[in-house]
């Protein structure tokens, strides 16, 4: 059925050049219950919850943004045979559970850009949800679910900020100015080969692959943290630790040459960071930060230290740093130039140097609880990260590592001990 809001908003909002270019994304997401909410419950609240995302509730036209006057979302519910622990998540059977949605009916303005199924299994439920990332990225999903929850256990709900003006304009740079800026900075190229090359491994299904690899033990985490802390003589993040390991880790996964310098892309969230951007916007609000320079001969804390420097200098002196690079990737996309700050292809790749990788373990995603109590399981989004650090499903555990492409496959194929 077609859920519409109470009282419907009439409004526009224009894309980012963020929101544009993730038009071809939809965000999905499954919740595992033992006990299953009621429908009824369900659809209440979430009509509830389109009074805070009237955006939810609108259609994209073109490439201008999202009119909020017309459309509703979507929920229904279905029935199926199969436990809980039978409820696979390959891709197969995942699709099962999840509304249906295509992102191309979505960027053509004939699909709702949120739908959600709630099927009941022979053990509990599952709720699948699918949101278009035009509309969300991450931290606005798992915000906007947790509000659905908060709903419905009539529970108070902050308004979010929907004003695309709250993300920084693009810097005003000439397109010449913009090209010298970012050839200076290093900035990779784009092409047609790129997109082709993407393209090929969707259709081979490489982007789809991933896999779940252990971490290092909490104590030996710390000592490597400490160490780096030592070196650098300030404190370091777990962040930095990890992501060092990783990069350690995968250079013997991908046997990297030894001579190739590495670079660490981290996904970074710009709520709270930058002064226009309040920890409740939503949208897409991001940015990929890129340190290079990481050879082989580094350990760890080394590789640590280093990455923690990096980002201090993008998260210090009140976001200015940050927005500035925010606002010369807006003019870039602007420009129409074939620019970006990491080398796309090498991050993709069969043997890749460039280490993209996506944390998203402090989302609040076993926090969602209808009523009912809390999920027994979350399964990540599919989308194609090449690494993803995952919500543990209790607050004493470690964060949970997926590889993804190219080092998912490789990491199956060789049963692959990253700790070693």
């Amino acid at each position: 059925m077609l859920i519409t809001p109470p009282h419907p908003q009439e409004g526009f909002r224009p894309f980012t050049y963020l929101d544009k270019a993730c038009r071809s994304m939809i965000i999905d997401g499954l919740w595992f219950f033992p006990d299953p909410p009621h429908p009824d419950t369900l659809a209440g609240a979430l009509e509830q919850l389109l009074t805070f995302y009237p955006l939810l509730a609108g259609r994209i036209e073109g490439d201008r943004g999202i009119a909020w006057s017309r459309g509703g979302v979507q929920f229904d519910t279905a029935q199926s045979p199969l436990r809980t622990d039978e409820a696979s998540v390959q891709p197969r059977v995942r699709s099962l559970f999840l509304p249906g949605l295509t992102a191309k009916a979505m960027q053509q303005g004939r699909a709702p850009l949120f739908a959600a199924r709630l099927t009941r299994l022979a053990d509990g439920c599952v709720l699948g949800v699918q949101c278009s990332h035009a509309c969300a990225d991450g931290a606005a999903f798992y915000t906007l679910m947790d509000d659905w929850g908060r709903l419905s256990r009539q529970l108070p709900v902050e308004a979010p900020c929907l004003d695309a003006e709250a993300f920084p304009r693009p810097a005003d740079f000439t397109r010449e100015e913009a090209l010298r800026q970012v050839t200076e900075a290093g900035w990779a190229k784009v092409g047609l080969s790129t997109l082709l090359r993407q393209l090929g491994r969707e259709a081979r299904g490489i982007t789809h692959l991933y896999a779940q690899a252990p971490l290092p033990p909490r104590d030996q985490l710390a000592a490597w943290r400490q160490e780096a802390a030592q070196r650098q003589d300030a404190p370091v993040g777990s962040y930095a630790v990890l992501a060092a390991w990783l990069l350690h880790a995968c250079r013997r996964l991908n046997a990297t040459p030894p001579l190739l310098s590495g670079s660490i892309v981290t996904v970074c969230n710009l709520r709270g960071r930058i002064p226009s951007l309040p920890r409740k916007y939503a949208g897409n609000a991001v940015v990929n930060l890129v340190a290079r320079g990481f050879h082989a001969g580094m350990d760890i804390p080394e590789a640590a230290a280093r990455l923690q420097a990096h980002l201090h200098g993008y998260l210090t002196d009140g976001g200015h740093l940050l927005t500035d690079y925010v606002r010369l990737n807006a003019c870039t996309a602007g420009c129409a130039l074939p620019r970006v700050p990491f080398d796309v292809d090498d991050a993709n790749g069969k043997r890749p140097t460039t280490l993209y990788i996506n944390d998203m373990s402090k989302f609040p995603v076993y926090a969602l609880d209808f009523g009912t109590g809390q999920p027994s399981s979350v399964e990540p989004p599919d989308l194609p990260d090449p690494i993803r650090l995952w919500p543990a499903p209790s607050a004493d555990a470690q964060p949970m590592l997926y590889l993804g492409g190219h080092m998912a496959w490789r990491y199956n194929r060789l049963r692959f001990n990253l700790k070693n």
